[in-house]
Protein backbone atom coordinates (compact mmCIF):
# COMPACT_ATOMS: atom_id res chain seq x y z
CA UNK A 1 0.00 0.00 0.00
CA UNK A 2 1.19 3.21 -1.14
CA UNK A 3 1.67 6.32 1.39
CA UNK A 4 -1.23 8.80 1.43
CA UNK A 5 -0.33 12.39 2.20
CA UNK A 6 -3.34 13.54 4.28
CA UNK A 7 -4.72 16.58 2.66
CA UNK A 8 -5.25 18.75 6.08
CA UNK A 9 -1.44 18.05 7.40
CA UNK A 10 0.52 19.36 3.98
CA UNK A 11 -1.12 22.80 3.67
CA UNK A 12 -0.65 23.07 7.52
CA UNK A 13 2.79 22.10 7.34
CA UNK A 14 3.52 25.10 4.61
CA UNK A 15 1.53 27.24 6.62
CA UNK A 16 3.86 26.87 9.87
CA UNK A 17 7.43 27.23 7.54
CA UNK A 18 5.74 30.48 5.94
CA UNK A 19 4.85 32.00 9.22
CA UNK A 20 8.71 31.41 11.16
CA UNK A 21 10.13 34.89 10.58
CA UNK A 22 13.01 34.82 8.64
CA UNK A 23 15.89 37.42 10.47
CA UNK A 24 18.04 39.42 8.13
CA UNK A 25 21.57 38.46 7.25
CA UNK A 26 22.97 41.28 9.80
CA UNK A 27 21.10 40.63 12.37
CA UNK A 28 22.44 37.04 12.28
CA UNK A 29 25.60 38.00 12.03
CA UNK A 30 25.43 39.85 15.20
CA UNK A 31 23.85 37.72 17.13
CA UNK A 32 26.57 35.08 16.30
CA UNK A 33 28.73 34.34 18.69
CA UNK A 34 31.93 35.32 16.86
CA UNK A 35 30.70 39.12 17.20
CA UNK A 36 29.73 38.87 20.48
CA UNK A 37 32.99 37.45 21.24
CA UNK A 38 34.80 40.12 19.53
CA UNK A 39 32.60 42.69 20.53
CA UNK A 40 33.16 41.31 24.46
CA UNK A 41 37.23 41.80 23.78
CA UNK A 42 36.85 45.01 23.01
CA UNK A 43 34.58 46.00 25.40
CA UNK A 44 35.96 44.37 28.45
CA UNK A 45 39.80 44.60 27.37
CA UNK A 46 42.06 47.36 26.40
CA UNK A 47 42.88 45.20 23.39
CA UNK A 48 42.40 48.75 21.41
CA UNK A 49 46.13 49.86 23.10
CA UNK A 50 47.77 46.79 21.32
CA UNK A 51 45.67 46.98 18.42
CA UNK A 52 46.79 50.58 17.89
CA UNK A 53 50.31 50.25 18.65
CA UNK A 54 50.51 47.36 16.20
CA UNK A 55 48.94 49.09 13.30
CA UNK A 56 50.98 52.64 13.64
CA UNK A 57 53.97 51.12 14.85
CA UNK A 58 54.42 48.44 12.06
CA UNK A 59 53.17 51.88 9.29
CA UNK A 60 55.44 54.11 10.48
CA UNK A 61 58.46 51.39 10.51
CA UNK A 62 57.89 50.10 7.22
CA UNK A 63 57.34 53.59 5.68
CA UNK A 64 61.15 54.66 7.62
CA UNK A 65 62.78 51.10 6.55
CA UNK A 66 61.62 52.41 2.92
CA UNK A 67 63.13 55.50 3.13
CA UNK A 68 66.15 54.77 4.37
CA UNK A 69 66.80 52.17 1.82
CA UNK A 70 66.34 54.34 -1.15
CA UNK A 71 69.73 55.62 0.52
CA UNK A 72 71.39 52.22 -0.06
CA UNK A 73 72.44 53.81 -3.29
CA UNK A 74 73.63 57.43 -2.15
CA UNK A 75 77.15 56.55 -0.75
CA UNK A 76 79.06 59.77 -1.54
CA UNK A 77 81.55 59.41 -4.46
CA UNK A 78 84.23 61.84 -4.74
CA UNK A 79 87.67 60.64 -6.17
CA UNK A 80 91.32 62.53 -5.35
CA UNK A 81 92.73 63.44 -8.83
CA UNK A 82 95.50 61.61 -7.99
CA UNK A 83 96.27 60.97 -11.87
CA UNK A 84 96.58 64.84 -12.39
CA UNK A 85 98.91 65.21 -9.05
CA UNK A 86 100.90 62.85 -10.25
CA UNK A 87 101.33 64.18 -14.03
CA UNK A 88 102.04 67.77 -12.18
CA UNK A 89 105.10 65.63 -10.45
CA UNK A 90 106.51 63.99 -13.30
CA UNK A 91 106.67 67.33 -15.45
CA UNK A 92 108.28 68.39 -12.52
CA UNK A 93 111.05 65.18 -12.34
CA UNK A 94 110.08 64.18 -9.13
CA UNK A 95 106.93 61.66 -7.36
CA UNK A 96 104.28 62.13 -5.01
CA UNK A 97 105.00 62.32 -1.25
CA UNK A 98 104.12 59.09 0.08
CA UNK A 99 101.67 59.89 2.20
CA UNK A 100 99.92 61.89 -0.40
CA UNK A 101 100.30 58.54 -2.60
CA UNK A 102 99.35 56.41 0.04
CA UNK A 103 95.54 58.37 0.91
CA UNK A 104 94.80 58.96 -2.90
CA UNK A 105 95.06 55.54 -3.26
CA UNK A 106 93.23 54.16 -0.70
CA UNK A 107 90.27 56.50 -1.18
CA UNK A 108 89.96 56.24 -4.89
CA UNK A 109 90.13 52.23 -4.59
CA UNK A 110 86.63 52.19 -2.11
CA UNK A 111 85.43 54.72 -3.94
CA UNK A 112 84.97 53.05 -7.01
CA UNK A 113 83.40 50.61 -4.71
CA UNK A 114 81.14 52.65 -3.66
CA UNK A 115 80.51 54.42 -6.92
CA UNK A 116 79.83 50.71 -8.28
CA UNK A 117 77.12 49.81 -5.76
CA UNK A 118 75.33 53.50 -6.38
CA UNK A 119 74.93 52.79 -10.31
CA UNK A 120 74.25 48.87 -9.01
CA UNK A 121 71.23 50.31 -7.24
CA UNK A 122 70.10 52.44 -10.12
CA UNK A 123 69.82 48.82 -12.42
CA UNK A 124 68.04 47.10 -9.78
CA UNK A 125 70.77 46.10 -7.26
CA UNK A 126 70.62 42.53 -7.88
CA UNK A 127 74.27 40.57 -8.05
CA UNK A 128 74.87 40.96 -11.95
CA UNK A 129 74.13 44.65 -11.29
CA UNK A 130 76.77 45.02 -9.08
CA UNK A 131 79.28 42.94 -10.64
CA UNK A 132 78.53 44.47 -14.07
CA UNK A 133 79.31 47.63 -11.98
CA UNK A 134 82.64 46.45 -10.40
CA UNK A 135 84.00 44.85 -13.33
CA UNK A 136 83.82 48.31 -14.82
CA UNK A 137 86.53 49.52 -12.23
CA UNK A 138 88.29 46.53 -11.84
CA UNK A 139 89.26 45.72 -15.61
CA UNK A 140 91.84 48.19 -17.64
CA UNK A 141 90.03 47.15 -20.81
CA UNK A 142 87.37 48.39 -19.89
CA UNK A 143 88.24 51.71 -17.89
CA UNK A 144 90.55 54.76 -18.78
CA UNK A 145 91.40 55.50 -15.25
CA UNK A 146 93.85 52.97 -12.51
CA UNK A 147 91.72 50.35 -11.53
CA UNK A 148 91.36 49.05 -8.42
CA UNK A 149 93.59 46.16 -9.11
CA UNK A 150 96.26 48.81 -10.04
CA UNK A 151 96.13 50.76 -7.14
CA UNK A 152 95.48 46.94 -4.87
CA UNK A 153 98.90 45.48 -6.13
CA UNK A 154 100.88 48.59 -5.74
CA UNK A 155 98.91 49.42 -1.80
CA UNK A 156 101.54 47.63 0.51
CA UNK A 157 104.17 49.28 -1.20
CA UNK A 158 102.45 52.79 -0.65
CA UNK A 159 101.60 51.73 3.41
CA UNK A 160 105.44 50.92 3.41
CA UNK A 161 106.05 54.15 2.03
CA UNK A 162 103.77 56.26 4.52
CA UNK A 163 105.12 54.34 7.42
CA UNK A 164 108.52 55.51 6.69
CA UNK A 165 107.14 58.99 6.49
CA UNK A 166 105.81 58.89 10.21
CA UNK A 167 109.00 56.85 10.81
CA UNK A 168 110.07 59.44 13.78
CA UNK A 169 106.22 60.20 15.36
CA UNK A 170 106.49 56.59 15.33
CA UNK A 171 109.07 55.79 16.99
CA UNK A 172 108.32 59.12 19.55
CA UNK A 173 105.30 57.51 20.62
CA UNK A 174 106.40 53.70 21.41
CA UNK A 175 108.90 55.41 23.42
CA UNK A 176 106.21 57.35 25.02
CA UNK A 177 104.33 54.36 25.76
CA UNK A 178 107.01 53.03 27.42
CA UNK A 179 108.02 56.14 29.57
CA UNK A 180 103.36 55.82 30.65
CA UNK A 181 104.29 52.30 31.66
CA UNK A 182 106.90 53.80 33.62
CA UNK A 183 105.40 56.73 35.26
CA UNK A 184 102.62 54.70 36.68
CA UNK A 185 105.24 53.15 38.88
CA UNK A 186 107.06 55.71 40.13
CA UNK A 187 104.17 56.73 42.74
CA UNK A 188 102.07 55.04 44.92
CA UNK A 189 99.15 56.65 47.01
CA UNK A 190 97.25 55.53 49.84
CA UNK A 191 94.00 57.38 51.38
CA UNK A 192 92.82 56.54 55.28
CA UNK A 193 89.85 58.41 56.37
CA UNK A 194 89.24 58.58 60.00
CA UNK A 195 86.35 58.82 62.14
CA UNK A 196 85.42 59.08 65.84
CA UNK A 197 82.53 58.08 67.62
CA UNK A 198 80.08 60.79 68.56
CA UNK A 199 77.26 60.41 71.66
CA UNK A 200 73.90 62.36 70.45
CA UNK A 201 70.47 62.09 72.23
CA UNK A 202 67.16 62.56 70.21
CA UNK A 203 63.67 62.36 70.90
CA UNK A 204 61.17 60.16 69.70
CA UNK A 205 57.46 58.88 69.65
CA UNK A 206 54.91 61.75 70.61
CA UNK A 207 52.31 62.11 73.53
CA UNK A 208 52.82 59.75 76.01
CA UNK A 209 55.24 58.05 74.29
CA UNK A 210 57.87 60.63 73.52
CA UNK A 211 61.18 59.70 75.32
CA UNK A 212 64.68 60.67 75.41
CA UNK A 213 67.37 58.50 73.94
CA UNK A 214 71.21 58.39 73.40
CA UNK A 215 72.41 57.08 69.96
CA UNK A 216 75.98 57.11 68.86
CA UNK A 217 77.23 57.81 64.92
CA UNK A 218 80.61 57.92 63.32
CA UNK A 219 81.91 61.25 62.31
CA UNK A 220 85.06 61.90 59.85
CA UNK A 221 87.69 63.58 61.34
CA UNK A 222 90.51 63.26 58.62
CA UNK A 223 92.25 61.57 56.22
CA UNK A 224 96.45 59.99 56.33
CA UNK A 225 97.74 60.70 53.14
CA UNK A 226 100.60 58.41 52.22
CA UNK A 227 102.48 59.41 48.97
CA UNK A 228 105.11 56.45 48.64
CA UNK A 229 108.38 56.95 45.93
CA UNK A 230 109.85 54.07 44.07
CA UNK A 231 113.41 55.98 43.64
CA UNK A 232 114.47 53.41 40.79
CA UNK A 233 111.20 54.05 38.70
CA UNK A 234 112.18 57.34 39.23
CA UNK A 235 115.82 57.71 37.96
CA UNK A 236 114.27 55.30 35.30
CA UNK A 237 111.68 57.73 33.99
CA UNK A 238 113.54 60.81 34.06
CA UNK A 239 116.28 58.80 31.61
CA UNK A 240 113.95 57.46 29.37
CA UNK A 241 112.74 61.38 28.98
CA UNK A 242 116.16 62.65 28.49
CA UNK A 243 116.73 60.03 25.58
CA UNK A 244 113.33 60.81 24.48
CA UNK A 245 113.71 64.74 24.15
CA UNK A 246 117.67 63.83 23.08
CA UNK A 247 116.45 61.88 19.84
CA UNK A 248 113.25 63.77 19.16
CA UNK A 249 113.92 67.70 19.58
CA UNK A 250 110.69 68.12 17.79
CA UNK A 251 108.67 65.95 16.07
CA UNK A 252 107.90 67.67 12.75
CA UNK A 253 106.74 65.54 9.54
CA UNK A 254 108.75 67.08 6.58
CA UNK A 255 105.83 66.33 4.28
CA UNK A 256 102.16 67.80 4.05
CA UNK A 257 99.69 66.36 1.92
CA UNK A 258 99.05 67.71 -1.56
CA UNK A 259 95.62 69.18 -2.03
CA UNK A 260 94.44 68.77 -5.94
CA UNK A 261 94.30 71.93 -7.55
CA UNK A 262 91.45 71.32 -9.92
CA UNK A 263 88.91 69.00 -11.01
CA UNK A 264 87.79 66.27 -13.76
CA UNK A 265 84.61 66.15 -15.90
CA UNK A 266 84.11 62.81 -14.42
CA UNK A 267 84.98 63.34 -11.12
CA UNK A 268 82.30 66.47 -10.69
CA UNK A 269 79.79 63.60 -12.11
CA UNK A 270 80.57 61.03 -9.69
CA UNK A 271 80.33 63.91 -6.87
CA UNK A 272 76.56 65.54 -8.72
CA UNK A 273 74.97 62.14 -8.79
CA UNK A 274 76.16 60.21 -5.69
CA UNK A 275 75.45 63.81 -3.35
CA UNK A 276 72.15 64.71 -5.24
CA UNK A 277 71.11 65.63 -1.99
CA UNK A 278 73.19 68.03 -1.19
CA UNK A 279 72.74 70.28 -4.00
CA UNK A 280 69.09 70.24 -3.81
CA UNK A 281 68.64 74.08 -3.10
CA UNK A 282 71.96 74.97 -5.24
CA UNK A 283 73.89 74.73 -8.00
CA UNK A 284 77.45 73.47 -6.77
CA UNK A 285 80.17 75.76 -7.96
CA UNK A 286 84.15 75.64 -9.14
CA UNK A 287 84.99 75.31 -4.60
CA UNK A 288 82.50 73.25 -3.77
CA UNK A 289 83.57 70.31 -6.49
CA UNK A 290 87.18 71.24 -5.32
CA UNK A 291 86.16 70.66 -1.68
CA UNK A 292 84.86 67.82 -1.84
CA UNK A 293 87.19 65.99 -4.18
CA UNK A 294 89.93 66.92 -1.36
CA UNK A 295 88.14 65.47 1.94
CA UNK A 296 90.01 62.90 1.29
CA UNK A 297 93.04 64.80 2.16
CA UNK A 298 91.23 67.42 4.68
CA UNK A 299 89.08 64.57 6.70
CA UNK A 300 92.33 62.14 6.47
CA UNK A 301 93.39 59.87 9.63
CA UNK A 302 96.87 62.45 8.82
CA UNK A 303 95.00 65.68 9.04
CA UNK A 304 92.94 65.08 11.95
CA UNK A 305 95.22 63.31 14.41
CA UNK A 306 99.15 63.92 13.83
CA UNK A 307 98.69 67.75 14.77
CA UNK A 308 97.08 65.92 17.66
CA UNK A 309 100.28 63.69 18.07
CA UNK A 310 102.41 66.82 17.83
CA UNK A 311 100.78 69.02 20.49
CA UNK A 312 100.39 66.46 22.95
CA UNK A 313 104.39 65.61 22.21
CA UNK A 314 104.62 68.77 22.90
CA UNK A 315 103.55 68.56 26.55
CA UNK A 316 105.46 65.55 27.17
CA UNK A 317 108.62 66.81 25.97
CA UNK A 318 107.99 69.56 28.65
CA UNK A 319 107.62 67.28 31.34
CA UNK A 320 110.71 65.81 30.37
CA UNK A 321 112.47 68.63 30.99
CA UNK A 322 110.52 69.34 34.32
CA UNK A 323 111.06 66.21 35.67
CA UNK A 324 114.27 65.73 35.14
CA UNK A 325 114.84 68.58 37.81
CA UNK A 326 112.63 67.90 39.95
CA UNK A 327 113.80 63.96 40.34
CA UNK A 328 116.58 64.22 42.45
CA UNK A 329 114.40 66.28 45.35
CA UNK A 330 111.29 64.01 44.71
CA UNK A 331 110.91 62.03 48.43
CA UNK A 332 108.11 60.08 50.04
CA UNK A 333 105.43 61.71 51.84
CA UNK A 334 102.95 61.15 54.66
CA UNK A 335 100.98 63.79 56.39
CA UNK A 336 96.86 64.10 57.77
CA UNK A 337 94.51 66.86 56.71
CA UNK A 338 91.02 67.55 57.12
CA UNK A 339 89.72 66.63 53.91
CA UNK A 340 89.35 63.86 52.17
CA UNK A 341 91.19 65.17 48.73
CA UNK A 342 94.36 65.87 48.35
CA UNK A 343 96.61 67.19 45.34
CA UNK A 344 99.27 65.73 46.69
CA UNK A 345 103.26 66.70 46.41
CA UNK A 346 104.34 68.56 43.03
CA UNK A 347 106.24 66.05 42.18
CA UNK A 348 103.79 63.54 42.22
CA UNK A 349 101.31 66.35 40.30
CA UNK A 350 103.78 66.39 37.52
CA UNK A 351 103.91 62.48 36.92
CA UNK A 352 100.45 61.73 37.23
CA UNK A 353 98.98 64.78 34.76
CA UNK A 354 100.94 63.88 31.91
CA UNK A 355 100.12 60.45 32.15
CA UNK A 356 96.67 61.42 29.88
CA UNK A 357 98.84 63.42 27.69
CA UNK A 358 101.11 60.55 27.09
CA UNK A 359 98.54 57.93 26.42
CA UNK A 360 96.39 61.06 24.15
CA UNK A 361 99.79 60.85 22.15
CA UNK A 362 99.85 57.19 21.85
CA UNK A 363 96.38 56.48 20.60
CA UNK A 364 96.16 59.13 18.17
CA UNK A 365 99.21 57.87 16.46
CA UNK A 366 97.92 54.39 16.72
CA UNK A 367 94.82 55.28 15.23
CA UNK A 368 97.01 56.81 12.17
CA UNK A 369 99.39 53.71 11.95
CA UNK A 370 96.13 51.24 12.71
CA UNK A 371 93.81 52.82 9.32
CA UNK A 372 97.15 51.95 7.18
CA UNK A 373 98.34 48.99 8.03
CA UNK A 374 94.62 47.87 7.42
CA UNK A 375 94.83 49.21 4.21
CA UNK A 376 97.53 46.92 3.67
CA UNK A 377 96.17 44.39 4.66
CA UNK A 378 92.46 44.03 3.44
CA UNK A 379 92.70 46.13 -0.15
CA UNK A 380 94.31 42.82 -1.39
CA UNK A 381 91.82 40.67 -0.31
CA UNK A 382 88.98 42.69 -1.19
CA UNK A 383 90.31 43.09 -4.53
CA UNK A 384 90.83 39.10 -4.85
CA UNK A 385 86.84 38.92 -3.46
CA UNK A 386 85.79 41.72 -6.19
CA UNK A 387 87.28 39.16 -8.68
CA UNK A 388 86.17 36.16 -7.58
CA UNK A 389 82.39 38.04 -7.39
CA UNK A 390 82.56 38.86 -11.07
CA UNK A 391 83.62 35.13 -11.97
CA UNK A 392 80.35 33.46 -9.58
CA UNK A 393 77.73 35.70 -10.64
CA UNK A 394 78.82 36.33 -14.40
CA UNK A 395 80.73 33.30 -15.13
CA UNK A 396 79.34 30.79 -12.98
CA UNK A 397 81.64 29.92 -11.37
CA UNK A 398 81.66 28.38 -7.92
CA UNK A 399 81.39 30.52 -4.38
CA UNK A 400 78.60 32.38 -2.52
CA UNK A 401 77.84 35.80 -4.02
CA UNK A 402 75.76 37.23 -1.21
CA UNK A 403 79.09 36.78 1.02
CA UNK A 404 81.63 37.73 -1.13
CA UNK A 405 79.55 41.18 -1.71
CA UNK A 406 78.88 41.57 1.75
CA UNK A 407 82.51 41.20 2.66
CA UNK A 408 83.86 43.46 -0.08
CA UNK A 409 81.29 46.33 0.97
CA UNK A 410 82.41 45.82 4.32
CA UNK A 411 85.90 45.91 3.89
CA UNK A 412 85.75 49.01 1.63
CA UNK A 413 83.81 50.74 4.66
CA UNK A 414 86.44 50.03 7.42
CA UNK A 415 89.03 51.19 5.37
CA UNK A 416 87.15 54.31 4.43
CA UNK A 417 86.15 54.66 8.50
CA UNK A 418 89.71 53.98 9.41
CA UNK A 419 91.61 56.44 7.17
CA UNK A 420 89.57 59.03 6.64
CA UNK A 421 87.47 59.56 9.85
CA UNK A 422 86.41 63.62 8.78
CA UNK A 423 85.31 62.40 5.78
CA UNK A 424 81.93 61.14 4.28
CA UNK A 425 79.72 59.25 5.90
CA UNK A 426 79.70 55.91 3.96
CA UNK A 427 76.71 54.36 6.13
CA UNK A 428 73.97 56.03 4.30
CA UNK A 429 71.14 53.55 6.26
CA UNK A 430 70.42 54.58 9.51
CA UNK A 431 69.27 51.88 11.54
CA UNK A 432 68.66 54.04 14.39
CA UNK A 433 66.42 56.48 12.65
CA UNK A 434 64.22 52.80 11.24
CA UNK A 435 64.37 51.86 15.24
CA UNK A 436 63.63 55.64 16.24
CA UNK A 437 60.59 56.22 14.13
CA UNK A 438 59.29 52.37 15.03
CA UNK A 439 59.23 53.52 18.38
CA UNK A 440 57.75 57.13 17.84
CA UNK A 441 54.90 55.19 16.00
CA UNK A 442 53.79 52.26 18.10
CA UNK A 443 53.97 55.35 21.26
CA UNK A 444 51.78 57.52 18.80
CA UNK A 445 49.48 53.59 18.07
CA UNK A 446 49.64 53.00 21.74
CA UNK A 447 48.48 56.51 22.87
CA UNK A 448 45.47 56.29 19.81
CA UNK A 449 44.60 53.34 21.20
CA UNK A 450 44.30 54.76 24.60
CA UNK A 451 41.71 56.80 23.36
CA UNK A 452 39.72 55.02 21.62
CA UNK A 453 39.71 52.68 24.66
CA UNK A 454 38.27 55.26 26.84
CA UNK A 455 36.09 56.45 24.41
CA UNK A 456 34.46 52.72 23.97
CA UNK A 457 34.19 52.40 28.31
CA UNK A 458 32.61 56.05 28.46
CA UNK A 459 29.90 54.54 25.88
CA UNK A 460 29.61 51.09 27.03
CA UNK A 461 29.96 51.72 31.23
CA UNK A 462 26.13 53.28 31.31
CA UNK A 463 24.99 50.48 29.07
CA UNK A 464 25.36 47.26 31.11
CA UNK A 465 22.99 44.75 30.63
CA UNK A 466 20.34 43.67 34.03
CA UNK A 467 21.81 40.93 35.59
CA UNK A 468 18.32 38.38 34.12
CA UNK A 469 19.64 39.87 30.19
CA UNK A 470 23.29 38.36 30.87
CA UNK A 471 22.23 34.75 29.89
CA UNK A 472 19.68 36.24 26.96
CA UNK A 473 20.39 39.33 25.00
CA UNK A 474 23.60 39.00 22.78
CA UNK A 475 26.32 41.41 23.84
CA UNK A 476 25.93 44.35 21.36
CA UNK A 477 22.12 44.40 22.38
CA UNK A 478 22.77 44.60 26.00
CA UNK A 479 21.29 47.86 27.40
CA UNK A 480 19.47 49.11 30.32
Amino acid sequence: MSDSVDPVQEPLKHKWVRDVPKKPILDRLRDSKIVNAVWSVITQTPVEIAVGALIIGGFVGRESYQYQSLKEGQIPVAFSEIEATQKEFANKGQVVPPLTMFYSATNDTVMKVFEANNEAFENGYDHTAFARALEKKADPEKSSHATIGVYSDEMRGYARDAFASLAKPMDAAQRVALAEQTAGDVWDYYGDDNYRTETYTATEGTGENRRTVTKTRRVYTSTDHRYTYHADQGVDLARQMNRLNTQHPHLNVAESLRYAQRTGGANEEAIRKSMAELFKKKEPTAADFLELANRWASGSAFSKYYPEVRNNFQEVAAFGRTWNAMQPQARSHYYRTSSSFDRGPQEYQVVKNIRPEMREMVEAMNRMTDGIQLSADRIPTMNQNIKQYIGVVLEGKPGDADELRSSIMSDARKVYNANFPGGFDVHPFKWGWVALFTVLGTLAGAGLGTGVDRYIYHFTRNRQPKKEELSVAPVWRRRN
